[in-house]
């Protein structure tokens, strides 16, 4: 634990190797606006400096500003983190770092601060001419943040912007218009875009659509959670189609309904190649007339790894068709996630001569289905055979006395299992309550731990 009044004896011991040292980290020490005030004095001699972490310093509004006024000499700096520092709105009015123009930085993370730290640092330097990752992720930015936001980005011609998160900013509709207006201009070549839990609704998703048909190198695109209805994804899936090279795409908690999914599923065809994770959770659809065209698109992404499903309505028919298209990616699959899809008995049934293929199977979740104690015969055997399962979803799955033996025995002979959620069951009910699982409770969740 370093504090205030350390900071100067640390400075002292790296004074002979300032030419040297590249990384320094000093994240999650009460340094407090102290001392910064004391290292920002020898910051600027650490000329080659590429690294620099002061996330949860408690840095607060006085401090950032000692630590920002002299990286203008720092040139080779190329990743500053000031996560989770509580600075407050007004800094952005109050901070002067315009000299900063000469830092050459392909990466800046400022999660979990106000906006102003990011606005104030970014936008009134020069800065963005060079920048390529930026995560602004966890800021109140709000609308009237993104459109200053935006602003800078068009008014310093970003081009070089392949990496930008703005999750959780709530930005809401109008936010999401003026971004749309900045990457229309300089998102050409970006890669990575993250919008999560922005609230921006369809009438944002229809704005964002515009510049996404000219996004073609586009990697990863972030959407979850937004409040995005049929109407939005429509105009979503009518962008998507221009899109090549995805890989991951997550449009999950969205009310985007039957004709919404099915615009995306139709949009995500040039990029059934390339796409390694697809989340569509809880997005209202009808599964199982919707899993038809699911079901084909899922057959034709041979390169899928990660599937998330959760909350979807799908039933037995729909799961049906679902686990047959799921047999042609077996040997990718990964990650699979059909947590509350009215599976029941007859499900696992179905799931369990699916999964005996999936060899490479670690993270499945199953829970909110409804099992029962014969769900959880019939599926037990199959996850036997998946030895590489290190974590495995049977919450709130009506499991009772009777699986506790079961379960006891699966845990223990499963070598690479870290963690079981088994929450929400009535396995204690028996006359041995827990024991039968005393041996691998560390591994369980339980009630008690939620």
């Amino acid at each position: 634990m370093i504090w205030a009044n350390d900071i100067g004896c640390l400075t002292n011991l790296f004074k002979p190797a300032s030419d040297s040292l590249v990384k320094l980290v000093l994240s999650s020490n009460p340094i407090g606006a102290d001392g910064l005030k004391t290292l920002s004095q020898s910051l600027s001699n650490l000329r080659n400096l590429e690294d620099l972490d002061i996330s949860s310093t408690y840095a607060g509004e006085r401090g950032t500003t000692y630590v920002l006024e002299p990286l203008a000499f720092l040139e080779n700096l190329k990743t500053l983190k000031l996560k989770d520092n509580t600075i407050p709105g007004e800094t952005s009015v109050m901070l002067d770092i315009s000299p900063l123009d000469r830092i050459v930085s392909p990466g800046v993370a400022c999660g979990v601060n106000w906006v102003s730290c990011g606005l104030a640092f970014v936008i009134e330097t020069g800065l963005w001419r060079s920048i390529s990752t930026l995560d602004l992720g966890q800021n109140p930015m709000c609308a009237q943040g993104m459109h200053i936001f935006s602003k800078g980005l068009i008014a310093c011609n970003i081009v070089t912007l392949t990496d930008l998160s703005l999750s959780n900013n709530k930005i809401n509709a109008d936010g999401a218009t003026h971004l749309a207006e900045a990457l229309s201009r300089v998102g050409h070549g970006m890669l990575r875009l993250s919008l999560a839990k922005n609230m921006i609704s369809s009438e944002g998703m229809i704005a964002l659509a515009k510049p996404l048909h000219n996004m073609s190198k586009l990697e990863h695109l972030l959407l979850t959670e937004n409040g995005i209805t049929e109407t939005g994804g429509m105009a979503l899936g009518n962008s998507l189609i221009h899109l090549f090279n995805l890989t991951s795409f997550s449009i999950g908690r969205n009310p985007i309904k039957n004709e919404g999914t099915t615009s995306i599923i139709i949009g995500l065809q040039n990029s059934f190649d390339s796409l390694e994770a697809l989340d569509v959770s809880i997005c209202h659809f009808d599964g199982p007339n919707l899993s038809v065209p699911i079901s084909a698109g899922l057959a034709r992404m041979k390169s899928l790894k990660e599937l998330n499903m959760e909350g979807d309505a799908l039933n037995l028919q729909g799961l049906s068709h679902i686990t047959s298209a799921l047999t042609i990616t077996k040997f990718n699959l990964v990650t699979l996630n059909l947590g509350g899809v009215q599976m029941y008995a007859d499900g696992a049934k179905l799931l369990s001569g699916v999964l005996i293929q999936f060899r490479y199977l670690k993270d499945l979740g199953i829970g909110y289905n409804k099992l029962g104690d014969h769900g959880l015969k019939m599926i037990l055997p199959a996850l036997h055979e998946c030895a590489s399962i290190s974590y495995l979803g049977l919450q709130h799955n009506n499991l009772g006395p009777t699986s506790i033996f079961l379960l006891a025995d699966f845990i223990l002979k499963s070598a690479n299992l870290v963690q079981v959620l088994l929450y929400g069951n009535n396995i204690h009910y028996g006359p041995n309550g827990l024991t039968p699982l005393a041996s691998c409770r560390h591994k369980v969740t339980w009630d008690t731990d939620v």
